[in-house]
């Protein structure tokens, strides 16, 4: 699952679960809220890609899902 390198252990993946929350909307209505957790120890590894509060979207890739940062208009590559 990790790799050691220059004494510090790195996180490529982790196993996790969707979970899912039914919240009050009011008037009685509820819905559900759907949620992936990624453990610290991946979120915490140099190499993870995103930044807490950063918005992305995912997207359905066969049978898996596929997760990018929103690209700002105007902004150049």
């Amino acid at each position: 699952m990790g790799a050691v390198g220059s004494g510090w252990a790195t996180v490529s993946e982790a196993e996790t679960k969707l979970s899912v929350a039914t919240k009050k909307v009011g008037r009685g209505r509820t819905y559900r809220a759907y949620s992936v957790y990624l453990p610290s120890t991946l979120v915490s590894d140099s190499a993870f890609p995103f930044k807490p509060q950063q918005k992305l979207v995912v997207r359905i890739k066969g049978r898996g899902l596929w997760v990018e940062r929103v690209e700002r208009k105007g902004k150049r590559a």
